[in-house]
């Protein structure tokens, strides 16, 4: 992508990128060795699964830019963010977060992330899709675990977005030229409750040019201050709108800000993830098409 950094400019040297270039820019950890399972070496083994799961690098498709950003508590790995192409041109773009934290929180999202792209091919309507999506997780989640999780189909051609939260929320459609943000929540209940769980609604959406969504994991808006109170949905809304405009990566980067700003210090309680996917500006009138 045009504004991400280049390992170039923030790599170790010889164009190498360094450990937080690539985690920035979604391309995991550099390669380590993997140590025995221990008591000690397991929270190290949930942050290399974490990390090796993400997408290797931002996005662009269309008049549209992805960018992710996913970094683990110290004690944590269940968050996860994807997208992937489908057969008929759309995309599909996913956050979730399993309960619990630690190495079989990182198994389990490994297993979530495995189903998703199984299931989620476009092939059927969405709600039936993330239906089928929790029978498979409710077969093998292990008791007392479940995921929240949020599913967006993007058409980069009719500039439409579907969007189906299974218990996850908060997530934000953002209009760049007014700066409105508006959080939306879930429309059923996490994966891994009940197997017969129906999904039947869904968000449906117009994207104009520079208006995006955002996905988030609540350990964004549940970062804590040294009162010990909430940053919440309203002060992270209000953060977008400062930076509506920006490219997906900058708006990234603001969100970080802004929740280390009010944290002050204070370590993070949980991962904290976040998925920019934004239509761009309209294109000079020299670039775009002749008109018939």
């Amino acid at each position: 992508m045009s504004d991400q950094p280049t390992p170039s400019r923030l790599g170790t040297g010889f164009g190498t990128p360094s450990p937080a270039l690539r985690l920035r820019c979604g391309m995991g950890p550099p390669p380590v060795n993997v140590d025995p399972l221990t008591p000690a070496s397991a929270p190290r083994l949930s942050r290399t699964v974490h990390d090796w799961l993400l997408p290797g690098h931002g996005l662009r498709t269309g008049e549209y830019t992805l960018a992710g950003f996913s970094e683990a508590a110290s004690h944590a790995g269940g968050d996860h963010y994807d997208w992937l192409e489908l057969d008929d041109g759309r995309l599909l773009v996913t956050l979730a977060d399993v309960s619990g934290h630690g190495l079989e929180s990182a198994i389990v999202t490994a297993a979530c992330r495995a189903y998703a792209r199984a299931v989620l091919t476009g092939a059927e309507p969405l709600p039936e899709q993330m239906r089928r999506l929790n029978e498979w997780v409710c077969r093998d989640l292990p008791d007392g675990r479940f995921v929240t999780f949020v599913a967006c189909v993007l058409d980069p051609r009719a500039h439409t977005a579907e969007i189906l939260s299974a218990g996850h929320g908060p997530y934000f459609v953002v209009r760049g030229r007014t700066n409105h943000v508006r959080a939306h929540g879930a429309h059923g209940l996490p994966l891994g409750v009940e197997a017969e769980t129906p999904y039947l609604e869904t968000l449906r959406v117009q994207l104009d040019p520079t208006d995006a969504l955002v996905l988030i994991s609540d350990g964004f808006v549940e970062v804590a201050s040294r009162d010990r109170e909430w940053l919440g949905v309203d002060r992270f809304a209000d953060a977008l709108s400062h930076v509506a405009s920006a490219s997906p990566l900058g708006m990234i980067e603001a969100a970080r800000a802004s929740a280390s700003a009010f944290a002050d210090g204070q370590p993070p309680r949980d991962d904290m993830t976040m998925v920019v996917v934004k239509r761009d500006a309209d294109p000079p009138p020299s670039a775009r098409a002749p008109m018939s």
